[in-house]
């Protein structure tokens, strides 16, 4: 059994993927209005991170077009049960109406969000509190 959850432990770590890279290099920024909820992107590398509380590193998000997309697959804790969360952020930077999208296998269909966003990370005070964040 301690095999099995070990292996398990590998191939989520294999699969996430996060970003290494520092979050004060990240330039563009999609998240709900008037929250610290979202998504901080580094344009060049496609290195993501999520805003909040605290910055979580997200799997790469890959640009197709105005669209950025990070799958993240990891393994969490939730009480003493470990589970398997496979989450996909589709950020649509539509400046007629940016979204949100967070999709999970196991929790129904899609959720969208209406957006805002910060396309110039570095000169905009309040998105430059979100870098100072301390990493989850």
């Amino acid at each position: 059994m301690k095999r099995v959850f070990l292996g398990m432990t590998a191939i989520a770590a294999a699969m996430t993927a996060p970003a290494v890279a520092d979050p004060g290099d990240a330039n563009l920024w999609i998240g709900i209005a008037e929250s610290t909820n979202g998504i901080l992107i580094n344009e060049k590398t496609g290195e993501a991170w999520l805003t909040g509380v605290c910055l979580k590193p997200l799997s790469n998000a890959v640009r197709s077009g105005d669209v950025w997309t990070s799958r993240t697959a990891e393994l969490v804790s939730i009480g003493r049960t470990q589970i398997m969360l496979d989450q996909k952020f589709t950020l649509d930077l539509d400046a007629s109406a940016p979204t949100i999208t967070v999709e999970s296998v196991d929790r129904g269909g899609p959720q969208s969000f209406p957006a805002v966003v910060e396309p110039s990370c570095q000169t905009s005070s309040e998105c430059r509190a979100l870098l100072r964040a301390p990493g989850c």
